[in-house]
């Protein structure tokens, strides 16, 4: 079951509940800019305070961030933090993570959990870029480095190379 959350022009956010668990999952996608204001989200959350031990945050469909989104984003994560309310990032996209690089803020204050981002590489024969789920769990570091996963191209069979300089890409998790 899906509970419709915020609806704005070119953003929405979703509830799955699982209330036999008492856990929810917020829903993300869309463009996160100026026309989105995120405090139908934080009413969402306190209204059903009760309701839910955890909180899931799946932001695996933001396929855009503005400034002015980095600023609804942070409060709502400090409105949701002066309240009390935990949460978890089930899912971050490709940009959310290079948003959340730039800003750490965006993960919160202490920093949330992340289970799992979304990892693109590229193959230069097809020019094909597809992006694989990576477990925050199962990632490691040599040094700076993270040592990631050997992945195929669905087309050719050719092997595929990360398409981000992955020590910056995974900074945030070094310590992780």
């Amino acid at each position: 079951m899906e509970i419709p959350v915020l609806k704005a022009e070119r953003f929405e956010v979703k509830a799955r509940p699982d209330f036999a668990a008492k856990r929810v999952t917020l829903v993300f996608t869309g463009t996160l800019d100026e026309s989105v204001k995120l405090r139908a989200v934080s009413t969402y959350l306190f209204n059903s305070k009760g309701d839910f031990a955890e909180t899931a945050l799946d932001l695996s469909g933001v396929s855009a961030i503005s400034s002015a989104g980095v600023r609804e984003w942070i409060s709502l994560l400090a409105l949701v933090g002066e309240a009390g309310l935990r949460w978890r990032f089930s899912s971050l996209s490709e940009i959310f993570l290079e948003r959340a690089n730039l800003f750490p803020d965006l993960l919160g204050r202490p920093r949330a959990a992340v289970s799992v981002v979304a990892a693109p590489y590229y193959c230069a024969k097809c020019d094909d870029r597809p992006v694989f789920e990576q477990r925050i769990a199962e990632l490691r570091f040599d040094g700076a480095e993270p040592l990631l996963p050997s992945h195929s191209c669905a087309r050719c069979g050719g092997k595929l190379e990360f398409d981000e300089l992955a020590s910056d890409y995974f900074k945030l998790f070094r310590s992780s």
